[in-house]
């Protein structure tokens, strides 16, 4: 199974999570998936919900803030190393080895963007406990969701990015985010441009694109056999801030089991008939699904022969 994500608007992970499981990937395979991992204090529901005209399913994941107030009144929130993300994930056995490895990658890719852009070690990038919680919840959801559809390629359009600033942990930066702006440069990923000072292009939404996509750009040739939708947290009037996704079969897998073939030609001159004879034996025993010679006239009148095989 392929599937092609439609991030024209914009992408994050809950957008993502949402589309596939509106597409048809099982629920509580996902929540499953995630509860394996034994990270408490979130809570995961889908729910349907409307973005501008369009129907879609909003991955809704709520997350406990355990922050304590400091001596000003100030909630201080614990942070989570990238390191022991990577180290939870590689430890949980009960995760399927692709689920497991995609989120895997996706975490590193994550890291290696956020130790760029702040000059520090990947491992040792800092995640906000609630961001953490919410972004591997995303990831593996994500993950484990492609994994029930039986997804092997993964494709997705040009992505959607705002302009404008923004306050984050980071202090006030601009849209695109630098990270997300670092992996969309090295990974050579197309954007197009969206006329909103809001982020729609969220780090863990890039990195689920630029780390799972084998391309970007216009829908693959495929079979389509199911569609969904997911929609983002915000609702803004002007535009529907949702992901859409495309499930199906790629152009050479068909209900039919037919298969792409391949035609081949060489003109040849001055070779006798049992050459080309002995030439079309060869390419049948080969494995060939067809081959034959075509009388043909080359320059200044030649005779010559077209051989041609199907494979």
């Amino acid at each position: 199974m392929i599937v092609w994500f439609n991030c024209e608007l914009g992408v994050a992970g809950d957008m993502v999570l949402g589309a596939l499981v509106d597409a048809g990937a099982d629920a509580d395979h996902v929540a499953a998936t995630i509860a394996a991992l034994d990270i408490d204090g979130y809570e995961l529901s889908f729910q349907p919900v409307r973005r501008a005209s369009l129907q879609a399913t909003w991955a809704n994941v709520v997350v406990a803030d355990h922050g304590d107030r400091d001596g000003d009144g100030h909630h201080s929130h614990p942070h989570r190393p990238l390191r022991t993300i990577l180290e939870l994930l590689d430890g949980a056995d009960r995760l399927a080895a692709p689920v497991r490895d995609r989120a895997v990658a996706v975490f590193r890719e994550l890291g290696r963007a956020e130790g760029a852009v702040h000059g520090i070690d990947p491992y040792d990038v800092e995640l906000h406990e609630v961001g953490a919680v919410d972004a591997i919840v995303d990831v593996v959801g994500v993950c484990a969701a492609l994994d029930s559809l039986g997804v092997d390629t993964v494709h997705a359009s040009a992505i959607g990015v705002g302009h404008g600033i923004a306050s984050t942990a980071h202090g006030t930066i601009p849209h695109p985010a630098p990270a997300v702006a670092r992996m969309l440069a090295d990974r050579r990923v197309p954007v197009r441009p969206v006329e909103t000072s809001l982020e729609t292009a969220t780090p863990t939404g890039v990195a689920l694109m630029v780390t799972l996509a084998a391309s970007f750009g216009a829908a693959p040739t495929m079979t389509v056999t199911a569609t969904g939708m997911g929609a983002g947290t915000a609702d803004p009037s002007d535009r529907p801030n949702v992901v859409g996704v495309l499930v199906g079969h790629g152009a050479a897998a068909t209900a039919a089991g037919d298969r792409l073939a391949h035609q081949i030609e060489t003109n040849v001159d001055d070779v006798t008939g049992e050459v080309l004879a002995d030439t079309i034996t060869a390419l049948l025993d080969a494995g060939a699904l067809d081959a034959w010679v075509t009388p043909i006239v080359m320059k200044k009148g030649r005779p010559a022969h077209t051989v041609s095989v199907l494979a």
